[in-house]
């Protein structure tokens, strides 16, 4: 009997052992569905009482399929993956739906996915979604419905995190997200990488690490339901990497975002007030080549101070046309940052340059401004395609500098202004013009110091601002109210010029440029100036200056009474010029307009080298030179004349051919008297009449009218 026993008792054994020999070698694989472990003996068909639907694993691709699934299970996980089973993805077809105490319960790294059309939804009683510390769920290309079903219940979040270390990325998904009322939507996570998705409700929320969730402008976690969905529309404009789209261009807020306001309106691209860290990654303000364009270009609008940092060297890259206005004169701050323009359709045609357009007052602080690819293809030099940064409104540019060049390859215009006007032109540093920019050997264009100090390129700080300027230039230095007191100063010269602008005084006092040679001219006065006096002071030295001292005043007076003026170039006019007791040496004097112009010479001696010039004659242009004790010593027999048909101008002649070798002209003591003949051949003052006609004795100050023997009419300036 006891032997009978024990033989029954193991053989049940040995049933109960073989029978069960699969089940605890099957493989688990670190996931539960509806309560149920995933082994390699249910993976390719995974049932029980909480499933409906088809629900599948692939070991290869570590992939969960859920297709029509509804998953149910009221005390446990709708669905877990466990600790240390990384990249699994989960995949929905059709709609699916999780019910759990926590719908879905993530402790390793994964992915929900799935078809277009593809839904899930996820209802726990606590939350709907766990993500563990330190890992994160991404959700792809999917819409998502996830909702805290138990009343009171959600005190962690729908979604919720672990310890403030939990990470979320949502791409090109459709999230609702519904908790009770006042309870969090999503909370405890570090952080929430969004791409191609933007919050759609409510307004002004975005994921907030100081709050490990999404929150509001008021610094409170969003409540209630949170709406997350892919843009329809994009516009093509960037700010820290985020670009504006149908949902967020109203609505754009971000963790970076200090303080202050950014939206997209008709009107274009708005900052308020800004303040940012625009994460390291990427420019602070990126326009693409897809960027929607209004009325050609597009537009940053600027309200009040803004401030941009951190955004890896760019503060604006454009691949458009962009205008920059704003009210109220606002201000751009991104010190650290270059203006970029690099145009991607770039091509054959010497159209492919960029614009930027300042159309209201504004200041703009930057790193440096580079304009790319303004050669065509065939790198022709009438092809020349230059960016340019335009001002319709006086602005203040400050740059603070780069070792690859400040600025480079584009031009900076502005419109301009009338004599004694503001117009903007560079201030810092002192003598940076336009002449002295431009080298077409190069396929880039850098703006240079004055050749004075070597021309280099710019890499230093560089100031282009409003100023009063005077259309008048030494050395190819703009005069301005910034430098008139000093026009040279900071650029190596010995000595000093200044301009008054109230008597319109050019003072050049004791000016030396030294023994090297710069192609610059000595003078310059512009078109539109008022009558203009150059006064000389002690020995001023100009040889060095290699192109010609131009004059376009009405009149402009030289008055060298306490000092000499010796240059290496001539004298263009065009307009009157008088010389008091001038002691001037130069290369030629000429007139450069056919209008009735005239070179007075009052007790001066003025010495023309006769060396090569423009027009190849020494003296010419003017319709006459005269003055009370004017004498020509050298060339003997010398005559002014006209010459109508053959050269229809004025030239001093020499046995009736123009002259073009050296000319002295001096003055007498005392009455006047025959130097050689020199002055008998000289036509003579038969009357004298004032701008109203009348005969008088004398000339006087001013503007006064003598008929010559001759039946020519000259006219004579006196101060």
């Amino acid at each position: 009997m006891k032997t009978t026993i024990f033989k029954s008792i193991m053989a049940l054994a040995m049933f109960l052992f073989v029978s069960h020999v699969p089940a605890l070698c099957a493989t688990e694989y670190g996931i539960s569905v509806g309560g149920i472990a995933v082994t390699s003996d249910n993976c390719n068909n995974i049932t029980g009482s909480t499933i409906s639907g088809t629900v599948k694993y692939s070991i290869y691709y570590k992939r969960l399929t859920l297709k029509d699934a509804t998953i149910n299970c009221s005390s446990n996980y709708g669905i877990k993956i466990f600790a240390d089973h990384d990249g699994v993805e989960i995949y929905v077809e059709g709609t699916c739906t999780l019910v759990g105490t926590t719908a879905l319960q993530i402790e390793g790294d994964a992915t929900v996915t799935g078809s277009s059309s593809a839904t899930l939804n996820a209802n726990g009683r606590y939350q709907a979604v766990y993500v563990a510390s330190n890992k994160m769920l991404t959700i792809n290309n999917i819409t998502v419905k996830a909702t805290v079903t138990e009343a009171n219940s959600g005190t962690y979040g729908c979604f919720r995190g672990a310890y403030g270390k939990s990470k979320l990325k949502f791409q090109s998904a459709n999230i609702t997200i519904t908790n009770n009322d006042g309870l969090p939507c999503v909370k405890d996570f570090a952080s929430c990488e969004m791409v191609d998705d933007e919050v759609s409700s409510p307004l002004k929320t975005y994921f907030q690490s100081s709050l490990k969730g999404f929150g509001t402008t008021a610094g409170s976690l969003a409540t209630g339901s949170l709406v997350i969905k892919k843009p329809t529309t994009y516009y093509g404009v960037y700010f820290a990497g985020h670009q504006f789209n149908n949902l967020n261009f109203w609505n754009f807020y971000y963790d970076n975002i200090t303080s202050g306001s950014i939206w997209y309106s008709l009107d274009g691209f708005v900052l308020e007030d800004v303040v940012a860290d625009c994460g390291g990654t990427n420019p602070a303000i990126y326009i693409d080549e897809n960027a929607e364009l209004t009325d050609g270009r597009v537009s940053i609008v600027l309200r009040g101070t803004n401030k941009l940092i951190n955004h890896n060297g760019i503060g604006i890259y454009t691949c458009k046309d962009l205008e920059i206005k704003g009210p109220n004169s606002p201000t751009l701050n991104i010190p650290d940052g270059r203006l970029m323009m690099v145009n991607t359709s770039y091509g054959s045609t010497s159209t492919t340059a960029l614009d930027i357009l300042v159309s209201s007052p504004c200041t703009l602080n930057l790193k440096n401004i580079a304009g790319e690819k303004t050669l065509c293809d065939n790198k022709s030099a009438y092809n020349y395609a230059f960016n340019t940064l335009r001002f319709e409104a006086l602005s203040t540019l400050h740059l603070y500098g780069d070792d690859s060049g400040t600025l480079r390859n584009l031009w900076v215009l502005n419109l301009g202004a009338d004599y004694g006007e503001q117009e903007m032109t560079w201030t810092t540093p002192n003598g940076t013009t336009p002449e002295s920019l431009l080298n077409l050997t190069n396929e880039f264009v850098y703006y240079r110091t004055s050749p004075l100090v070597g021309g280099n390129i710019i890499t230093g700080e560089m100031v282009y601002e409003p100023a009063t300027t005077y259309k008048t230039r030494v050395c190819a230095v703009d005069v301005t109210s910034v430098n008139c007191n000093n026009i040279l100063q900071g650029l190596g010269v010995s000595g000093k010029a200044s301009f008054n602008p109230q008597s319109n005084v050019l003072t050049l006092d004791n000016i030396s440029l030294g023994s090297s040679s710069y192609e610059v001219a000595p003078f310059y006065l512009g078109t539109g100036i008022p009558n203009t006096t150059i006064k000389i002071k002690g020995d001023n030295n100009f040889t060095a200056c290699s192109e010609t001292a131009i004059t376009n005043a009405e009149v402009t007076y030289f008055n060298g009474s306490e000092g000499t003026l010796t240059l290496g170039s001539g004298i263009a006019a065009y307009g009157d010029v008088v010389f008091n007791e001038s002691t001037i040496k130069a290369t030629a004097l000429y007139c450069n307009s056919n209008s009735d112009h005239q070179a007075y010479f009052d007790h001066s001696d003025i010495q023309l080298s006769g060396t090569s010039n423009t027009v190849g004659f020494t003296l010419c242009g003017f319709s006459s030179i005269d003055g009370p004790d004017m004498v020509i010593l050298s060339p003997a027999n010398a005559t002014y004349e006209y010459w109508a048909n053959t050269w229809d101008n004025y030239y001093l002649t020499v046995n009736r051919q123009r002259w073009d070798g050296p000319v002295h002209i001096g003055f007498y003591e005392g009455e006047p008297t025959a130097v050689d003949g020199i002055l008998d051949n000289q036509p003579q003052v038969e009357a004298i009449y004032d701008t109203a006609g009348r005969q008088v004795n004398s000339t006087r100050r001013g503007l006064s009218l003598m008929r010559m023997s001759d039946g020519t009419v000259r006219k004579q300036v006196r101060r």
